[in-house]
């Protein structure tokens, strides 16, 4: 490869290893292998034979956008680049046949819209990051669940957890009600995950529960999102992700 082509090269990655969407730092996937068929002229079929081409990948863990380039050489014996984007689409919140991955995703970028979550699709993303976290999850009917929205089963018991969309803030009442929850449902410990925040009376009640043996985990939206934020980066096929050594390495459960 000579300097120019070598520049050119180092300046697509420069380019994309930022998001163009959200403009966040990019992760690269390497090089992935496809095989294509040419033809040598306009007018003639393609080459029977396929050949292999390297493909690098790049792609924001936290919005999704991808890039993808792959080299070639023209007519002329040059090397040029075959470039692909990710294509936007209008995304609905509230829908809540879109994929998981979409919701989180756009939950991501846009944090302001958690209202506008259906509140069922809430408790599915919830119950997919503390699946990312290594809990055994079920999320329950939307309606008639009993006060408990998911249920992390791990070797450590049975967690229920309660989630609320809402933006006012939460009442002791409320955090009462999942203790009763907790122990008619044989829970041993709870979570509370909304997207507002606790009143100071609510968090002197989980308080009062875990001195008496049923520990309630809170987690107001800031919580909420800087969970999302790791489930979103985390590899679990990478043991050395930076984020088995961050101060969050109390999320991760074993199974």
């Amino acid at each position: 490869m000579n300097s120019d082509n070598a520049k050119a090269v180092t300046g697509w990655i420069e380019r994309f290893s930022t998001c163009l969407f959200c403009s966040r730092a990019m992760s690269n996937l390497g090089e992935l292998t496809r095989k294509m068929r040419y033809s040598i002229a306009l007018d003639m079929p393609p080459s029977q034979e396929a050949d292999e081409e390297a493909v690098t990948v790049w792609r924001c863990p936290y919005c999704g956008w991808w890039a993808a380039k792959s080299p070639y050489l023209n007519t002329g014996g040059h090397i040029m680049a075959e470039v692909g984007y990710g294509a936007l689409r209008a995304f609905d919140p509230a829908d809540v046949a879109a994929p998981i991955e979409a919701s989180r995703a756009h939950l991501m970028l846009r944090p302001e819209d958690a209202l506008k979550l259906h509140p069922q699709r809430l408790e599915d993303i919830v119950g997919s990051i503390f699946r990312d976290f290594g809990y055994r999850t079920r999320v329950t009917a939307y309606r008639a669940d009993g006060g408990i929205d998911v249920y992390l089963d791990s070797d450590q018991g049975l967690v229920g957890v309660q989630v609320k969309r809402t933006k006012n803030p939460i009442e002791i009442e409320q955090v009462s009600s999942l203790t009763g929850a907790l122990l008619v449902n044989d829970c041993t410990s709870g979570i509370f995950v909304t997207t507002s925040r606790f009143r100071r009376g609510a968090r002197q009640v989980a308080g009062k529960a875990r001195v008496r043996g049923l520990p309630v985990e809170l987690y107001d939206g800031q919580r909420l999102l800087k969970a999302l934020e790791i489930a979103q980066l985390f590899d679990p096929e990478d043991l050395g992700n930076p984020w088995m050594r961050c101060v969050f390495k109390e999320y991760y459960k074993e199974h």
